[in-house]
């Protein structure tokens, strides 16, 4: 149970693919370039620069709860527009639309069930590795496109052919996971019949690997960064171990941080609690603990974030160091400064002391990215774009 398994037929075409084809390494992905950043830790090695950042533009571009990236100058994001999703790419300094396309895929999966007035889709942030971009909507549409014209590469829907039914006795919000990059390929939460996470060839969509088994779950996805540590719908895997986590509700949202052989998971409902393991092991629990947003882990710092609580706790122990305001996400940059997004996007060093704020629009829980120089806010229909170059 867990195994990685290569497709039957698969593993010499593989084999020749790897062989043959350089892999992008996850540190020549450029700017933020997916969920939770180049390596899906929340970390950038781009330092802070300079604060307070200068206004570039802000538009509206339709509504969805995904977060934007920004990569080679471009940012990316995916809205709702009518009952299709609208992919955009931006001209990240001017704000004026580069192009625009559409897939399948509106506000709702087609076994939506429960919160509807609580989110709206596309949940899912694109990953772009500088030439393809990738998109999935609520309803399981994968696309790829070429980030030069706008055109689709290639397209298939995870629920027709991966036949993931309905869930009896759950809320089902469809499709929430971010694609992932890593090695030669892009990695779904697909659940269904085949695999819990899947991985696709970038260039062809071929399927080349799977793993895990179970049902897809209401996270970000998978993470660690190779796609073997995500949360289930009631189980945490690890590295091919199941780890129970029946929350309420089915409901584990929070996407699992990872560092080395480190992972942070949190969830609330009737848990309630975050906790730190080591090779799979638990090494230490806390109440302190977030119901929808993503704990990050700074190793060199020794510290885990908790936007959620706005809480520092000591990587090793699980106590608790130091308080923020409570947020919606936390950047770690190059400088160990750390950006800190809500209606106020702070800028804080690692005591906690804030060294500068920046006012936004009047919304709780954007999404943000910082690369490039730009750091860019998001809440549902409306994008804000800063400059912190000098």
């Amino acid at each position: 149970m867990g195994r990685m398994r290569l497709f039957p037929g698969m593993l010499l075409a593989l084999a020749g693919h790897v062989l043959t084809t350089p892999l992008p390494a996850e540190e020549a992905l450029k700017g933020w370039a997916q969920w939770l950043g180049p390596m899906r830790t929340g970390h950038t090695a781009e330092p802070s620069g300079q604060w307070p950042p200068r206004k570039l533009w802000q538009r509206s571009f339709g509504e969805s709860d995904g977060s934007p990236i920004v990569v080679n100058g471009k940012i990316y994001l995916t809205t709702l527009d009518g009952e299709r999703t609208k992919v955009t790419c931006v001209e990240a300094a001017t704000g004026e639309v580069v192009w625009q396309g559409h897939s399948p895929g509106g506000r709702y999966g087609r076994h939506s069930t429960g919160d509807k007035g609580f989110y709206v889709g596309p949940l899912s942030t694109p990953a772009c590795d500088g030439s393809r971009l990738f998109t999935l909507s609520v309803d399981g549409d994968l696309w790829c496109w070429d980030v030069a014209t706008g055109r689709k590469k290639w397209s298939l829907n995870l629920y027709e052919n991966y036949r993931m039914g309905p869930r009896k006795h759950i809320r089902d919000y469809g499709y929430t996971g971010s694609p992932l990059l890593h090695g030669p390929n892009v990695w779904v939460e697909v659940g269904g019949t085949r695999g819990a996470v899947m991985a696709f060839d970038r260039e062809t969509g071929r399927e080349t690997a799977a793993w895990g088994e179970g049902q897809v779950g209401h996270s970000g996805g998978p993470t660690a960064p190779d796609a073997r540590v995500f949360f289930g719908i009631d189980k945490l895997w690890i590295e091919g171990r199941e780890i129970p986590w029946p929350t309420q509700y089915a409901c584990n949202i929070s996407t699992p941080a990872v560092s080395g052989n480190l992972v942070v998971a949190s969830a609330a409902y009737n848990l309630r609690r975050t906790v730190c393991y080591r090779d799979g092991k638990e090494i230490w629990r806390s109440k302190y603990h977030c119901k929808t947003t993503s704990p990050v882990i700074h190793p060199g710092a020794g510290q885990v974030y908790l936007p959620e609580v706005g809480r520092c706790l000591d990587l090793e122990t699980g106590e608790p160091l130091w308080t923020f305001p409570r947020a919606s996400s936390v950047i770690v940059t190059g400088d160990d400064r750390l950006i800190v997004f809500d209606r106020v996007i702070r800028l804080l060093d690692l005591k906690g002391t804030v060294l500068h704020e920046l006012e936004t629009i009047d919304k709780e829980w954007p999404s943000g990215a910082f690369g490039e120089g730009y750091l860019i806010f998001k809440h549902r229909s409306t994008v804000v774009c800063y400059s912190v170059a000098g």
